[in-house]
């Protein structure tokens, strides 16, 4: 005989040794309380966007905004760095 017990991941137990009332040591607590309902299959999540093309082409312009900043940045502080050695060369 199989116990009656169900795991915690909602499947039925597969002990089937030393079973007095119906229950395994591990499912003893439920022998008493009624048995958890079954794990209900997972739905697949809903589609927020539309057009996936529309999501990728967003984020490939924040992108190229980000690169584009990056690139005055870095000219900003390069020209700080060639100001500051040209003033300490004099």
């Amino acid at each position: 005989m199989q116990c009656k017990g169900i795991t915690k991941s909602g499947n039925p137990c597969k002990v089937s040794v030393g079973l007095s009332d119906g229950y395994c040591r591990m499912h003893q607590d439920q022998a008493g309380a009624q048995a958890p309902a079954p794990k209900e299959p997972e739905k697949e999540p809903e589609q927020v966007f539309a057009n996936d093309e529309a999501v990728a082409s967003i984020i490939d312009e924040e992108g190229k905004k980000e690169k584009h900043l990056f690139w005055i940045v870095s000219a900003i502080l390069t020209l700080i760095v060639v100001m500051l050695l040209r003033k300490k060369d004099k």
